[in-house]
This record gives structure tokens, C-alpha cells and sequence, in this order.
């Protein structure tokens, strides 16, 4: 589970929302943010790197998927 903690302005606590409904297949490696700040990358332990952005309702979608290739081909 990949967790998004936001805080809506100093004063007021932090707040917890998870990344999606759904857990991971496989472990979560690393979580690295873009350098704007808006995408969020995901390594997972079954050789996926998921893109994740944060939608007009607040929730986020997966907008890109990549997958390692191993050298027998699958």
C-alpha cells in the first residue's frame, strides 16, 4: 500500500489517503516524486514502474505502466 499524506495548511494535521483502492501485486521497492511534484513513481517487486497523478477529484489514476523484460522473454 502506497500512501499519500497531504497537510492543507501548517496549523492543520496531517492527513492520510491511500494511492488506490487496490493493493500492489508485489512489494513496493521505491516511491520517487517528479521534479514538478505532480507524478509519483512506483517501483514494484514484479518489475513494474506504475506513473501515478492526482485527478480533478482528488483521487489518483494510474496514467503509465512499464514493465521490465527478462532475457528469457517473458
Amino acid at each position: 500500500t502506497v500512501l499519500i499524506w497531504t497537510q492543507d495548511t501548517p496549523d492543520t494535521p496531517w492527513q492520510k489517503k491511500a494511492l488506490c483502492s487496490e493493493k500492489f501485486a508485489e512489494v513496493v521497492w521505491r516511491v520517487s516524486w517528479s521534479l514538478s511534484g505532480n507524478i509519483l513513481a512506483v517501483s514494484c517487486g514484479d518489475n513494474k514502474v506504475t506513473l501515478w497523478k492526482e485527478n480533478l477529484n482528488g483521487g489518483w489514476e494510474c496514467v503509465s505502466e512499464m514493465e521490465e523484460k527478462t532475457q528469457g522473454g517473458n
